[in-house]
């Protein structure tokens, strides 16, 4: 490989890097251009899944900053590229962008396609973690779009996954997703289930929003059954 490739190519990861600084640091507009001297050096180098990444990175940063025209098109360069490499990683990933900028968007059919297809590819690449995200965030749209049979489906799913795996990390919200469902569709008693397993999965984590969300849910449905004492109790907790 011509040095003058690998100095190029080592140029834009470091550039890369930088810009992924400034973009947590909220320097957005120093991000930017950081990251398009990247691009550019990754286009010269031409390969394909450094250029895909480039443009995803570029894409978040727009996104983060409310240019969500500019991040759509990003991220839309990014897929155009990974599926023409055949990089179906790539491809999920742009996808999973693409999904939640539709999301921000109020685009919830776009969305969905967007996030359905990356599920397949992640259930492709056998990347159980990032494909049990994405459900969860399958379950979200539908659940926003009114089809609660399909959202509670990707929850159940997702929540068997997450067991599974072990992984506490976004167990709670999702009990909590799933129990607010419940409790909207009448079915009380799953809902307050659902509610007290988030609320210990959250407890187990440390995690006093998670648990402060999930009692102040159950308060509500406490209170819809009639429950006066144990809504006001479940509320109490919640402040505390």
């Amino acid at each position: 490989m011509p040095a003058g490739l690998d100095r190029l190519r080592a140029e834009a990861r470091a550039l890369t890097e930088l810009g992924r600084l400034h973009e947590r640091r909220g320097e957005y507009a120093s991000a930017l251009e950081v990251l398009r001297r990247a691009l550019r050096l990754d286009e010269q180098v031409g390969e394909p899944p450094a250029i895909a990444s480039s443009l995803r990175a570029l894409g978040i940063v727009h996104e983060r900053s409310g240019s969500y025209d500019e991040a759509r098109d990003a991220q839309e360069r990014a897929l155009a590229v990974s599926d023409g490499a055949k990089d179906v990683a790539g491809s999920a990933a742009a996808l999973g962008n693409l999904g939640g900028i539709h999301w921000q968007t109020g685009n919830y059919a776009r969305s969905l396609a967007c996030q359905e297809r990356a599920f397949e590819l992640l259930e492709r690449l056998s990347d159980r973690r990032r494909a049990t995200a994405t459900l969860c965030n399958l379950g979200v749209v539908y659940q926003r779009i009114g089809d609660g049979d399909r959202a509670l489906s990707c929850y159940e799913r997702a929540i068997a996954r997450l067991i599974e795996a072990d992984d506490r990390s976004r167990l709670a919200i999702v009990l909590a997703n799933a129990g607010a469902l419940y409790a909207s569709r009448g079915d009380s008693k799953r809902a307050l289930g659902y509610l007290e397993r988030a609320r210990t999965s959250a407890e187990e984590r440390g995690d006093s929003a998670g648990v402060a969300l999930a009692l102040m849910n159950s308060g509500y449905v406490q209170a819809g059954l009639g429950n006066g004492a144990d809504a006001q109790h479940a509320h109490e907790r919640a402040l505390a």
